[in-house]
């Protein structure tokens, strides 16, 4: 692209430079989409043959039945469709469709935040702007790198389901919902861009939106658990479910989510013409005159900057473990009449109560685990603003600096998973009536907690050492947590398919954590564990105190 003289800048088109824009945010994204793309396109193909070999037979209608006609689960799988023999294409959008909704969600916002009011707050779109660019351009090509991923999601999601011997036509209606779910929450965020004006605060509002649509649906669809109600309709995750996909398929709802998609971009294109550069049009909280006390050390800082994301990640995890808890029953009653679901899910028949709510501790860990990975990469972000070298400048040391973060972060985990681990408690308690529960599978959740502080031990290391790949790599250790986690427990099923080496699986801390409450806590090994975190940890700062902090 080549500079305008200034007196050409109202013959500039608005969109002009956004092809040169979308290359480069491609070119920066070329690592970042494909994982996405991959990931969720290898957890459509993972389901099909496992739900096939869990539900063959004519038990496995009725034990899968007993699962989604409980209210929790129809919170969190959607409406039957009034199909109580369901096909295998059937089951997996229902097991598939509100994981695949959520997170392609997440991307989209991720990535349109990500090029958008996170490059405005790094200056970066005044320098562009400074160019032959217009004024829309890059929020055009922001929202074209998401449209474009979500594509991609669609598309690898459409062969994964064929590859696995579902009907093309079923797959890739199903596909294309799940695409255009991430196109009305790319919007979304692009909207939110507008409005708020900091990366965290735009971040926080388009996810606000889709939790709000999460429970509007499930609220609607408890309502109405054969077609949901009226309230369901008021939600565009709602809108993809109704596509009704293998069970009575119809495309229109396919429309209300390209509709909502094209007035919420007019509506961020509106927006960002009645705003200037760099500020939001939702007027920002006045802040106090003087710092307070807490804030001029550097735990309190690293309060302040963790504290909302501990609140939050409390709030989910404890909302899906009470739901997940309260289905303890109907479990149960389904691995009784359907051994091969404890196959699928590292059940032990003999302990069914113990072997699920183990399996179910592990996935909020990983949970925790997500939260204190961006608990600990925060710190990359604030040497990158500069708010490091102030801390520094001002008189702590970077090794005081890193270790108080660190430490705040532990403490958030702790809470954040005691929350996880109290809510699944209350749940188990409910569904059983064994009020015991609650008291032993909150400590249980807490047996967990080492192996979840050694993944932010990795973390910390990798922003000592490494700081420019800390965040992907970081990441990519997590989903290798969640593969084994999710993946491991399906080789009893799909056999040689899937199957992973020992020592691939045992890298991960959270499998050489104990099951508990099915397994006794394993001192040692725990130990280990917390010992492992320490030495991660001050290997981080010995990095932070060798290298130059970013400015």
């Amino acid at each position: 692209m080549s500079t305008a003289p200034a007196g050409s800048r109202q013959a500039l088109r608005p969109w002009a430079g956004t092809r040169h824009l979308l290359r480069l945010a491609l070119r920066r994204d070329r690592v970042r989409i494909p994982v996405w793309v991959l990931a969720l396109a290898a957890t459509a193909g993972a389901t099909v043959p496992a739900l096939e070999a869990t539900y063959a037979g004519q038990q496995g209608a009725p034990a899968r039945g007993a699962l989604t006609d409980n209210p929790a689960g129809v919170l969190m799988l959607g409406p039957s469709f009034g199909e109580r023999s369901p096909s295998l294409g059937a089951m997996t959008v229902s097991e598939l469709g509100m994981t695949l909704y959520v997170a392609t969600a997440v991307m989209a916002v991720l990535l349109t935040v990500r090029h958008t009011r996170a490059e405005e707050e790094a200056g970066r779109v005044d320098v562009v702007r400074a160019l032959a660019v217009g004024r829309f351009a890059p929020a055009a090509a922001a929202l074209g790198v998401t449209f474009l991923a979500d594509l991609a999601v669609a598309v690898g999601i459409a062969v994964a389901l064929v590859v696995t011997g579902l009907p093309v036509g079923g797959s890739a209606v199903f596909a294309a919902s799940v695409g255009l779910v991430g196109t009305v929450f790319g919007a979304v965020a692009a909207v939110a861009a507008q409005l708020a004006r900091h990366p965290r605060g735009t971040t926080g509002l388009a996810l606000s939106v889709l939790a709000a649509a999460f429970a509007l649906r499930g609220v609607g669809d408890v309502l109405d658990p054969t077609d949901g109600s009226w309230l369901s309709w008021l939600s565009p995750l709602a809108w993809a479910q109704q596509t009704r996909v293998f069970v009575d398929t119809r495309l229109w709802p396919l429309a209300l989510l390209l509709a909502a998609t094209s007035v919420l971009v007019a509506a961020a294109a509106l927006l960002g013409v009645r705003r200037d550069l760099g500020s939001g049009l939702l007027p920002e909280r006045r802040a106090p005159d003087h710092a307070g006390r807490l804030l001029h050390s550097a735990a309190g800082l690293a309060w302040r900057q963790l504290r909302s994301g501990m609140v939050a990640w409390g709030l989910a995890l404890a909302g899906f473990a009470a739901a997940f808890g309260s289905l303890t029953e109907e479990m149960n009653e389904a691995v009784e009449q359907l051994p091969e679901v404890a196959r699928w899910m590292a059940i032990a028949p003999e302990a069914l109560t113990d072997s699920f709510a183990a399996v179910m501790l592990l996935y909020l860990s990983l949970g925790t685990a997500a939260f204190v990975l961006a608990g600990v990469l925060a710190l990359v972000r604030e040497e990158e603003s500069g708010t490091g070298a102030l801390v520094v400048v001002a008189g702590t040391s970077r090794t005081r600096w890193m270790g108080m973060w660190l430490v705040v972060t532990a403490l958030g985990a702790l809470v954040v998973q005691g929350l996880a681990g109290l809510a699944l408690g209350v749940g188990v308690a409910v569904s059983t009536g064994e009020q015991a529960r609650v008291g032993s599978l909150t400590v249980a959740a807490l047996g967990y907690l080492p192996g979840v502080l050694v993944l932010g031990g990795v973390a910390a290391a990798l922003v000592g050492w490494w700081p420019r790949a800390a965040r992907p790599v970081a990441w990519v250790v997590l989903a290798h947590a969640l593969l084994v986690a999710v993946l491991g427990p399906l080789l009893a099923v799909l056999g040689p398919l899937l199957q992973l080496p020992d020592a691939v699986i045992n890298l991960s801390p959270l499998q050489l954590t104990p099951a508990m409450p099915l397994e006794a806590p394993d001192g040692g090994t725990l130990v280990l564990l917390l010992a492992g975190t320490l030495l991660l940890g001050g290997a981080g700062m010995v990095g932070l105190r060798r290298r130059d902090l970013a400015g």
